[in-house]
């Protein structure tokens, strides 16, 4: 569910990285896609990409709003601005693990070359640890075996700073 808000809140980041004054954002979606915790649905997950994600309905808290929104907005975003398509093709996994950032806290992304500073509102894996500090072990053991394969990391080709 953290990760989940994590990418809506990454993806606004990156929104207002390439149009500065940009009116709109993505909503958080739906909860039944956050909540469902299974191994089928975890493991297809792992193969969707950023975009995948944007696609989901929206929470229905935004009863004013379409539930296509973020879907609606995407179109209208990739047809703008090929660096956030690339950015929206992105595997959920290699998102993840800019998230899970070795447990440390993260301020910035770089993404072919350019930058992106999160917000206080993007919060890393690191800030989950905080705040949940006596589920910490456990915490770090579901990460690295749902995600990374029993592994500490997940090996792609991108870099962190924070």
């Amino acid at each position: 569910m953290h990760f989940f808000t994590f990418v809506i809140d990454f993806c606004n980041d990156a929104l207002k990285k390439e149009f500065e004054f940009a009116n709109k954002s993505f909503k958080n979606i739906n909860y039944d896609n956050k909540t469902t915790i299974n191994f089928e649905y975890t493991f297809s997950l792992r193969k969707l990409c950023i975009k995948d994600l944007l696609k989901m309905k929206i929470s229905k808290k935004f009863k004013r709003i379409e539930i296509t929104y973020n879907e609606d907005l995407l179109k209208n975003i990739e047809s703008s601005s090929s660096w956030l398509t690339k950015l929206f093709q992105m595997n959920y996994l290699e998102l993840f693990s800019y998230y899970y950032n070795s447990r440390k806290p993260l301020d910035k992304i770089v993404f072919e070359n350019e930058e992106i500073i999160l917000s206080k509102k993007t919060r890393s894996f690191y800030y989950l640890l905080e705040k949940y500090k006596n589920l910490k072990k456990n915490l770090i053991n579901t990460a690295e075996i749902v995600y990374f394969d029993g592994k500490e990391n997940y090996e792609g080709p991108f870099s962190t700073e924070g």
